[in-house]
């Protein structure tokens, strides 16, 4: 069974921004910045350039944030679909890791 990860921001209501891609799409990951870490995955549209996520994290190292999104990539689960991060509304928030506060889709 293939794995697919779910990634959305807090205005996917409005913007519709958020994205699943299976674990098989997975490119790499890459610090952005000293607190932020971006995914790449296989374009959806089928160009050469890449889809990405990244996610803007608090309390903690890049090193640390990245091994912790290593951890959820690599863990085998019976769910075909894990919501790695999800930022609708502070109320209803969802992150694997407790330490991702932004997430930013970016398709193709």
């Amino acid at each position: 069974m293939e794995q697919y990860f779910y990634f959305g921001e807090a205005t996917v209501a409005a913007t519709g921004e958020a994205a699943c891609f299976p674990l098989s799409n997975f490119l790499g990951i890459r610090p952005a910045s000293s607190s932020s870490i971006t995914l790449y995955y296989k374009a959806t549209d089928g160009t050469g350039d890449a889809d990405s996520v990244t996610l803007l994290h608090t309390g903690t190292s890049t090193k640390v944030a990245m091994g912790e999104l290593v951890k959820v990539l690599s863990t085998k689960t019976n769910k075909p679909i894990t919501v790695v991060a999800d930022r609708l509304g502070t109320a209803n928030a969802v992150d694997v890791t407790g330490i991702i506060t932004v997430v930013t889709v970016t398709k193709s």
